[in-house]
C-alpha cells in the first residue's frame, strides 16, 4: 500500500487493480480456511469482506478514469479497515482456532487433524498482521 501510494499518477490504475486482486486472493483464503473449519461467523465475516471490497470496486472504474485522488483517498481508508478487520473479526477467528489445551484435547472426542491445526496456525499468521504485505 505505501508503494502503490508513491507510485505516478499514470501507473496509479494499474497498482490499485494488483492492490484489489491481491486483497481478494487473500480474502478468498481466508474464507476458504474459515470453510474448512466450519467457522460459526464465516457469514458475518465474510459479509465485512464483501463491503469492504465493494467500496474498492466502486472507486475502481473512476480511479481507471483518471480520478486518482479518489484512489489516493480509498488508500488512505483502506489500513483503517485492515486495522479495525484484524483486532476484531480476525482475532475471534485466531481465537477459535486455538488449539485445546493438551488436558482438554485429551478428553476432547474431536480432536484436530494435523490439516486444521495447519490452517489454524495460517489465521493466526493473518490477524497477527500479515496484511501490512498487502
Amino acid at each position: 500500500m505505501e508503494r502503490l501510494a508513491r507510485t505516478p499518477d499514470d501507473q496509479f490504475a494499474d497498482g490499485f487493480n494488483d492492490l484489489i486482486a491481491e486483497l481478494e486472493t487473500r480474502l478468498r483464503d481466508e474464507e476458504a480456511v474459515m470453510e474448512a473449519l466450519n467457522y460459526p461467523a464465516l457469514r458475518s465475516h465474510r459479509e465485512q469482506h464483501a463491503r469492504a471490497l465493494a467500496a474498492l470496486h466502486h472507486a475502481q472504474p473512476q480511479v481507471e478514469g483518471g480520478d486518482i485522488a479518489l484512489g489516493h483517498e480509498a488508500l488512505q481508508l483502506l489500513p483503517k479497515w485492515l486495522l479495525l478487520h484484524r483486532s476484531t473479526m480476525d482475532l475471534a477467528l485466531a481465537s477459535a482456532t486455538r488449539s485445546p489445551t493438551p488436558r482438554s484435547r485429551r478428553h476432547s472426542t474431536a480432536a484436530r487433524t494435523d490439516s486444521q491445526d495447519r490452517r489454524a496456525r495460517y489465521v493466526r499468521v493473518q490477524a497477527q498482521g500479515e496484511w501490512e504485505r498487502v
